[in-house]
Parts: C-alpha cells; structure tokens; sequence
C-alpha cells in the first residue's frame, strides 16, 4: 500500500492541474486493480479533498495532459488490451470523445498552439516516430527521426522545437540500453 501511495503522489507531481473557470484540480492516475490492470482517473482539490474516480472504466487510463478544462488521456477502453486511442474529458468525467482513430504508443505528450496541436508517438508507423495532430485527430505532420527508439516528445515551451527521449537499441530491455533527452 505505501508503494502505490509513492507511486500515486509521484503521478501527481508530473501532472498538470486541470484549470475551469470556477476552482483548479489535480488529475492523477491510480491503479485500483493490479491484478486486471485497471488504472483509473481521479480529480482532486488542490488541498487534496474531494477525491474522485471520473474514469470509471474498467480499462487501462492514463491521462498525460491537460489544457484548460480539458483532460487528454490515453485508453484501451472497448479495445484490445493495451490498443490505445486518444480521448478528452472535461474534469468531471464527463464530455468523453474518442479523439483519435488511429492506435497510440504508451508516451507522454504535449502541445503547442495555445493547445490547439498535440504531439503524439503512434503506436506503429514505420513512416513516423511522431505525429504532429489537431485536437480532431488529424495528423497534420509525420516527424522521423534516426533512432532506434524514441518516445515522450514535448515542444519547447515557443513550440518551435521539440524535446523527446530516444536512443541507439530499439528498447529498454536490451541490453546496454540508455536513452538520452534531444
């Protein structure tokens, strides 16, 4: 039980809040199953009250950024397991879009364009390493890269450039694996 709690107060520090107009939440993810893997969505106060599940969904969840009072967040809800797709809500659960139709890596993501334009890591695209797409869906770059493995990309805070892991072995179970931040 103390792991998770580390587990969980150590999602909240790299999450962002969830701005509305009338108050500010914490967004955090908390496995509630390990056995089924099911991680859920929860909302807080920031004086760490009103603690709430807005998920409710017996899937994978992880949200990964905020805008506004928007939650990005990637599901294999009513898919495969770990067949991910890119879905909003606002910060009580409700308001769910699917909002991409193509599968997503497991990768944080950000955005640029006063949160007009995400970079995600598709799951598999031989053409790409990442998308550069609108918050419809619609991939309006393809970025390639030459390295084994990449993932975790952000724009610089301009939105000019973009920050990402990557290294020279295509995973993190081979060995001598080490990626880096480019």
């Amino acid at each position: 039980m103390m792991k998770m709690k580390q587990v969980v107060m150590l999602l909240m520090i790299w999450l962002a809040g969830v701005v509305s107009a009338k108050e500010q939440w914490v967004a955090y993810n908390v496995l509630v199953d390990a056995k089924s893997e099911n991680y859920e969505i929860f909302v807080m106060d920031r004086d760490g009250n009103n603690q709430r599940n807005i998920s409710n969904h017996p899937a994978i969840e992880w949200v990964y950024f905020a805008y506004g009072d928007r939650l990005y967040f990637l599901s294999d809800r009513d898919q495969c397991y770990r067949c991910f797709y890119l879905y909003e809500m606002d910060g009580n659960g409700e308001q769910l879009r699917q909002v991409t139709d193509f599968y997503l890596a497991d990768s944080w993501f950000g955005s640029r364009d006063g949160g007009k334009e995400l970079i995600v890591k598709p799951k598999a695209d031989e053409s790409a390493d990442f998308y550069i797409i609108d918050l419809e869906g619609e991939i309006k770059q393809r970025i390639k890269l030459d390295f084994a493995y990449v993932n975790d990309p952000a724009f610089s805070p301009d939105g000019q450039s973009i920050v990402f892991r990557a290294a020279d072995k295509s995973s993190p179970r081979e060995l001598g694996f080490a990626d880096e931040l480019y």
